[in-house]
């Protein structure tokens, strides 16, 4: 939940920074850790008017489980599960986040995200029908 909450603000930063100059946005690079830090304040703020307290950090093997099945739509080999936990380099999350979205899984699970939300499966046939609208 708390990926797709950062995810959904991201974008609406993304899409409004690019409403406002788009040829600036293009060539600057993104900040990423400046927009994590925006995207934390907000989150928190909004957890704090719903008086709802924020968990605590994941470990590194749940965290490396939960981003390959966000991003990549699939769980983690074993062995890549194992690996990840015993990196030493601080920034390996944001590393992993990057190969991630670099990927063709990433691509895949995009593609059958969205074809799935446009697409409605009929009961009796069980076969994919397009919405009309």
């Amino acid at each position: 939940m708390k990926w797709s909450v950062s995810l959904i603000a991201a974008v609406s930063l993304s899409a409004v920074s690019v409403a406002a100059d788009p040829v600036a946005v293009s060539k600057a690079k993104p900040d990423s850790t400046a927009l994590a830090a925006v995207i934390d304040a907000r989150v928190g703020e909004a957890l704090k008017a719903r008086k709802v307290p924020a968990a605590p950090r994941s470990d590194d093997a749940a965290f490396f489980r939960r981003v390959n099945l966000i991003l990549a739509g699939r769980v983690p080999v074993s062995s890549e599960v194992r690996l990840f936990p015993a990196d030493p380099d601080p920034a390996k999350r944001a590393k992993a986040i990057d190969k991630l979205l670099a990927s063709a899984a990433h691509a895949n699970h995009l593609t059958t995200t969205w074809r799935k939300s446009s697409m409605m499966q009929s009961k009796s046939t069980m076969s994919f029908v397009r919405l009309r609208t």
